[in-house]
């Protein structure tokens, strides 16, 4: 069963201490990261098996200035689901349900909806490449114009200023006190070698460095 709440109608500090068992066993402390996520979370996408939570998925709805215009905009923010079952794609039916949900708010907007996130495992790249539409950076690192005009957005709304070298999607030192355990990277490693996948690398983003890529898409079947 999933379910859908509005964080304005949890605890957030219960909320975080029932969500942080599913991402214990990826980071060497995930404390940080589960807090901070919850606390700038607006919506929790939950999957319940035998009365017990299974795969979560968190979002924050805001407003984004772009070129002097606001614009509707989320952030996909953490999801996680049990260790036993991951890369199982088990998970990709709370962004399917999220999509269902967005594309019900973009119709009430009349207006398009900047979907973004973060991301420093191939699997969180590969799934925003494949469920969303016109995800940027593409395969090989490509952007638009305008991508990069929403990437320039993104990173004044976090107070993240890019220096002159840097891709405009490549955030640096992004989340300094997140690390992955030494089971995660294994898994992250596996998975770059089954698939050849080389962009993170390609751009620089070195997770031990707590760096991240920004990625900017649109709510499928619409049109940026």
């Amino acid at each position: 069963m999933i379910t859908h709440n509005r964080l304005s109608d949890l605890d957030r500090e219960e909320l975080s201490e029932q969500l942080h068992p599913l991402i214990e066993p990826s980071y060497e402390d995930g404390w940080p990261l589960i807090r901070r996520e919850v606390e700038q979370a607006t919506d929790l996408y939950r999957l319940w098996e035998s009365g017990d939570i299974h795969s979560f998925f968190l979002v924050a709805w805001h407003e984004l200035e772009v070129e002097g215009r606001q614009r509707p905009a989320v952030y996909m923010g953490l999801s996680a689901t049990d260790s036993s079952a991951k890369n199982t794609g088990r998970v990709r039916g709370l962004y399917a349900r999220f999509i269902v949900d967005a594309r019900r708010r973009e119709d009430q907007l009349g207006m398009n909806v900047i979907c973004w996130g973060t991301a420093a495992t191939p699997s969180s790249v590969h799934a925003v490449q494949t469920l969303w539409t016109g995800a940027e950076p593409g395969v090989a690192g490509a952007y638009t114009e305008e991508g990069a005009q929403i990437a320039r957005a993104i990173r004044r709304y976090k107070g993240a200023e890019r220096a002159a070298s840097e891709h405009p999607f490549v955030l640096k030192n992004e989340a300094p006190s997140t690390r992955y355990s030494t089971v995660e990277r294994q898994r992250i490693d596996a998975v770059k070698e089954k698939h050849n996948f080389t962009l993170l690398d390609d751009l620089g983003v070195d997770e031990a460095c707590g760096d991240r890529l920004l990625l900017v898409a649109s709510l499928p079947g619409t049109v940026v």
